[in-house]
Formats: C-alpha cells, structure tokens, sequence
C-alpha cells in the first residue's frame, strides 16, 4: 500500500490521473482527516482495475461499431454477386448479417452489460438489404 504520490510514480502516471481514476472506482483505501492518514493504494490492485475497465470500455467500442462493420462488409458482398437470383440472395444474406451481429454483441456483452442489442435504427445497408429482400 502506497501514498498516492508514490502510487503515482510506481505506476508512471500524474498524481492528478490517479486522483481521476479514484473518482472512476480505482481501488484504493481510503484516509482519513489530518497529517499521516491520507487514502493508501494497493499498485496490483490498480493494474488489475485498468485491464478490466480497458477490457469493457473496449467490449462498449466494439459494440458500438461493430454492427455497422458487419453490415458494410455482407452489402459489399452482395453487391459483387452477379446473375438473376442477386435480389433473393438479399434476405439470406441479410438474416446471416443479423445472427452475427446478435451473436457477436450477446458475447460482448458479457463483458459489458451496457453494449447495446442490435436492434432499430439497423445499419443503412442492412435496411437496405432487408428492402430489396422484402420486393
């Protein structure tokens, strides 16, 4: 356990970053009034706390784009098949474009309850392909 100045130095960040974290949750044990009692923090528990907070705020990213990603990638493929049956190939692909989105955001969000479902407003392209798959 540390002061938060040595705290600070030992895991090479300002002591006003340090005092951020604390107001984010960063472990610590908190002081009390006067000289001598000030808030000690454990460096360990504070590395474990930053992968963890990097792994959710990273989970809420990638949630956050990768519906669009996904939608961007199954549009482009459609548009690069050729022949009569491009139009009903449209709903197929569109529905495997919504089972991985689900998928992927449903494991997301086991790391990050706040990652959104895939639901309405759908990436453009995927409204697209449900359009030309609807006639």
């Amino acid at each position: 356990m540390l002061p938060i100045d040595a705290a600070a130095r030992e895991l090479e960040i300002s002591v006003p970053t340090l005092k951020r974290w604390r107001r984010l949750g960063c472990p610590c044990v908190p002081g009390r009034r006067g000289r001598g009692h000030a808030a000690l923090y454990d460096v360990a528990a504070i590395r474990a706390w930053r992968a963890a907070h990097g792994r959710e705020a990273l989970a809420l990213e990638l949630g956050t784009v990768l519906p669009g990603v996904l939608a961007d990638a199954v549009f482009d493929a459609w548009r690069e098949l050729e022949g009569p049956t491009k139009r009903e190939k449209a709903g197929p692909m569109a529905l495997a474009l919504y089972a991985c989105a689900t998928a992927a955001l449903d494991h997301l969000r086991a790391e990050n309850a706040s990652v959104p479902q895939f639901r309405a407003p759908f990436p453009e392209h995927f409204e697209y392909l449900r359009k030309i798959a609807a006639g």
